[in-house]
């Protein structure tokens, strides 16, 4: 009866595990549940991870934040109480659980609080094999029933010697059985009299009270009133088990005249009724396989499995919607259609070579490269590969594809906004060191002439007294333009900047900024001069002579020979107008960066020009909060052209 309780199953389940990072208690249900519907005799299926000491309170609070309020690290005392886990390295709790119902007392449960079980799980890690636990009672267990649990050792990877198994565990898929539900269910599947056979089944790898697995009531373990029996041995993952059959005095009375043939009738009806329930595992494993072809269907990550020449022979709804093929246009196509050059040319001498020489570079692990879909996109996937291995040799590839497009565009999004922040740390700095240096100069002009204003005993010559009284005006003038310049970009900001846009005449304000200007060009020895027409634009009069005086300011500022002309052009819907020097120019490198705040093409506190940066970003900002857009024209060494627009006033 027990021998066909294939370790298949928990296998699938493992390969769950070895082709996703992270496996979600939702896939695990989804998974396991709909496969404990149709098999019978199992009490339970786990997921039990390898939990560090240094990870306990994470691991515990996150499981508390996930659906498990009150979760905590349990052992069982000698009174068979749960208690909170005593200081281990290594912890190995039960984390998923199907079914919860009856098995809640299981959930946090460490299996290496028990000896047995521990040794069980180290044995199964060390050799990467399915290992099965001698007889135990379960912590959910109320009655003294015999159970056993069938543990599948997980890896990251694909270790092979004992110290890289040992580095890379991630946890164990666990089968939980109750020796007494597989036998009631077994027998459930014929008509069979339990009062006619005793039996027993005994675990020949053990000893003294483990050694006896299970009985049925009939059975007795004093003398038999005949020497008739059925005795078969079986072999159970790595236990070997002992099936011991008697017919009862019943079944001898009932078949008198069978009594010389009394043991072969007792051994054939055993054997009729393993062959009964092997034809009813065969029938549930058929039932397994759609369940499984159900679960690749229906999972979110892309399914492909390929033979030893790369011949696609499973591809799921889920690669259909990335890759945009139906599966009918894939299955018996070669993998390679799938790939960009150069995976495409080189997979089929990576198969042979694997087959050949076992070497693997890419089985076991995962790693991101590219996908080609039906129309040529090519995409960024992560493809992690496990393989499989038939009785009778053939070698079989599963690959679990997650396309992240998405995750490498956020990825280069946040190297983009780092990169961007980065650039903005260092314009700050360059825009304090340059602060420091215009606030300090006039300053130091100030402060620098007080004493000298303050002495009654050696004032100077009034002519003295009166460029002194200038050069401190200037410095002044200076530090109020700064002040303004920072309140300006500040309320540009904050969206608190509000205009007073009116009818006004741009030739009016053109000429009084050209003789604003006038005499400090002159001392320059630069020609200044306007040509405008007589467009009355609707604009805020204040901010429009803001602009120009910004504009015209710079082109003083960074030319020492030639003429600065402004130009007003207009056309029925909007007024052009200019401000062309023949000043220093702008490099092709630094003309994008213009417009932007405390930005200069020089930034250094030992520059030539003095200026904070913000002059043009006002600049543009008013310009667009009139609804207009400014633009910039430039040759290095031979000067600079700024064109902003407003727009004509209907009235």
């Amino acid at each position: 009866m027990i021998r066909h309780y294939s370790p298949e199953f928990l296998l699938g389940l493992k390969g769950l595990f070895d082709s996703s990072e992270h496996v979600t208690r939702e896939d695990f249900n989804r998974y396991v549940a709909p496969v404990l519907a149709r098999i019978g005799g199992i009490q339970a299926v786990e997921w039990v991870p390898r939990v560090s000491n240094a990870d306990v309170h994470i691991f515990e609070a996150e499981a508390r934040n996930n659906g498990l309020p009150g979760f905590l690290l349990t052992q069982m005392t000698k009174q068979r109480r749960l208690e909170p886990v005593g200081y281990r390295e290594v912890y190995y709790p039960v984390f998923y659980i199907v079914p919860v119902e009856g098995n809640e007392a299981a959930i946090g449960y460490d299996l290496g609080s028990n000896q047995i079980r521990l040794e069980t799980l180290n044995q199964a890690r060390d050799t990467g094999t399915i290992i099965v636990t001698p007889m135990i009672i379960l912590v959910q267990e109320k009655e003294s029933q015999s159970s056993m649990l069938q543990i599948v050792p997980v890896f990251s990877g694909n270790p092979e010697t004992l110290d890289e198994r040992r580095k890379s565990l991630r946890g164990f898929v666990v089968g939980v059985h109750r020796i007494g539900d597989i036998v009631d269910y077994s027998l459930s599947t014929i008509s069979v009299e339990k009062s006619e056979i005793s039996f027993c089944i005994l675990d020949a790898s053990a000893s003294g009270e483990k050694r006896r697995l299970f009985k049925n009531d009939s059975w007795s373990d004093g003398p038999r009133s005949n020497d008739f029996y059925y005795e078969r041995r079986l072999s159970f993952g790595n236990r070997k088990w002992i099936y011991i059959g008697v017919p009862t005095e019943k079944f001898i009375r009932m078949n008198s005249s069978l009594k010389p043939l009394g043991a072969f009738v007792s051994g054939m009806a055993i054997t009729f009724l393993l062959a009964l329930y092997l034809r009813k595992r065969l029938r549930e494993l058929k039932e397994l396989r759609s369940v499984n072809k159900i679960i690749v269907d229906v999972s979110l990550h892309c399914i492909i499995m390929i033979d030893s020449n790369g011949i696609i022979l499973l591809f799921n709804r889920a690669a259909e919607k990335v890759f945009g093929y139906s599966s009918e246009e894939v299955l018996g196509q070669n993998v390679k259609i799938l790939m960009p050059e150069p995976y495409k040319s080189n997979h089929d001498q990576y198969l042979k070579n694997y087959l050949v020489t076992g070497k693997k570079e890419i089985i076991g692990m995962g790693r991101e490269v590219f996908a080609r879909s039906k129309d040529g996109v090519i995409f960024p996937i992560f493809l992690s590969v496990s393989e499989m291995i038939t009785d009778r040799g053939e070698y079989y590839f599963v690959g679990m594809i997650v396309d992240i497009t998405k995750r490498k565009r956020d990825e280069d999004a946040l190297v983009k906004a780092k990169e961007e922040a980065e650039k903005a740390n260092l314009v700050k700095s360059e825009f304090l060191n340059v602060m420091s240096h215009e606030l300090r100069t006039p300053l130091t002009v100030i402060l620098g002439y007080l004493p000298i204003l303050k002495s009654t005993d050696k004032m100077p010559e009034p002519e003295i007294v009166s460029n002194i009284a200038k050069e401190m005006d200037n410095s002044g003038q200076h530090l109020l333009t700064l002040i303004n310049d920072l309140l300006d970009i500040s309320k540009i900001e904050a969206d608190a900047l509000k205009l007073d846009c009116q009818s006004v005449s741009v030739s009016d304000i053109v000429v009084e900024v050209v003789e604003m200007f006038r005499g400090k060009a002159e001392d320059k020895g630069l020609e200044i001069g306007s040509r405008t027409d007589d467009s009355m634009v609707f604009a805020d009069p204040v901010r429009v002579r803001q602009i120009l005086i910004n504009l015209v300011g710079n082109a003083i500022k960074f030319a020492n020979t030639g003429k600065i002309l402004i130009e007003v052009v207009s056309s029925k819907s909007k007024a052009l107008i200019s401000v062309r020097d023949n000043g220093v120019g702008i490099g092709e490198d630094d003309i994008h960066q213009v417009f932007e705040m405390f930005r200069q093409a020089d930034s250094t506190s030992s520059r030539s020009a003095e200026g904070t940066g913000l002059g043009l970003a006002i600049t543009r900002r008013l310009v667009e909060l009139h609804g207009g857009e400014i633009y910039v024209d430039s040759v290095l060494g031979e000067g600079t052209t700024f064109t902003f627009t407003l727009p004509i006033s209907n009235s």
